[in-house]
């Protein structure tokens, strides 16, 4: 994508930061892109009267490029981490244990996971969570499974658990994820796994 530079003030950071690239020694890589030596060496030797006066002059014509999968992928980024944001504070808000949030959120300094806490003043339970009655568990445990087929765009089991806690919002994300869990944890209990 190719842009066309107007505001003056813009124009003259460019043509400073040319100049920068040039006192670097960047100027084989200038004359690759297709700068005339001689027009580069007028530009070093130029005031910034003459420079600013360049700039205003409306020529040469400055345009810049963006590189547009490079900005694709910065835009995602910024949209993956809002999102993250989003699931984070999701979690602390409905309940999500200490060691969840750790689990599904690994990335995630544990200072700004505090920072949350302390700002929602949400309540930490310690200990293990009770599970809902055998109906509940039965019904989380149908809607988990099912959840594939229902929801194909949903991958991660942290959409799955918010998605899940939308159908069961009088239980915390704590007990619904060791609902969903509860049968790994016998599994691991008769394998002689703690």
């Amino acid at each position: 994508m190719m842009v066309r530079v107007i505001d003056n003030t813009l124009r003259a950071s460019l043509l400073m930061h040319l100049i920068e690239q040039l006192e670097r020694g960047d100027l084989a890589v200038l004359l690759e892109k297709g700068a005339c030596p001689k027009s580069m060496d007028r530009l070093r030797n130029m005031n910034i009267s003459e420079l600013l006066q360049l700039a205003s002059s409306g020529h040469p014509d400055i345009h810049f490029s963006i590189d547009e999968s490079g900005f694709d992928l910065g835009v995602a980024t910024i949209d993956r981490r809002k999102e993250e944001t989003e699931h984070l504070i999701y979690f602390i808000q409905n309940g999500a244990s200490q060691s969840m949030v750790h689990e599904f959120f690994p990335q995630i300094d544990h200072r700004l996971i505090q920072t949350y806490r302390k700002l929602m003043k949400t309540d930490r339970r310690i200990g293990r969570v009770s599970l809902p009655d055998e109906k509940v568990r039965d019904l989380v445990h149908k809607c988990w499974h099912g959840m594939p087929e229902e929801y194909p765009r949903v991958n991660t089991d942290r959409e799955r658990l918010i998605v899940l806690h939308g159908f069961f919002q009088d239980y915390s994300l704590d007990v619904l994820y060791a609902t969903v869990n509860e049968f790994r944890a016998e599994e691991r209990k008769s394998n002689g796994k703690n």
